[in-house]
């Protein structure tokens, strides 16, 4: 399985398996973290450019807000 996560929803049970990528931008927010946090930390650690960056943690958090996995609190980043 290498650097992939797999998540379940505790309610609904579903099952995601992450790539290296999601897996990478979901370990951002282990703890609460806004998406510039996410980004800037993903910038720190890998060699992509910003737009790049911004645009997959943006992708990955609409689908895993829309999904139930993640909860946005506050005003959005």
């Amino acid at each position: 399985m290498g650097s992939e996560k797999v998540i379940m929803h505790p309610v609904s049970g579903e099952i995601w398996w992450l790539n290296r990528t999601a897996s990478a931008i979901w370990a951002c927010f282990a703890v609460p973290a806004s998406t510039r946090e996410a980004v800037s930390t993903l910038l720190d650690r890998f060699e992509i450019d910003a737009e790049t960056c911004r645009s997959e943690v943006s992708e990955v958090c609409d689908r895993a807000i829309a999904g139930g996995f993640l909860v946005p609190v506050g005003d959005p980043a």
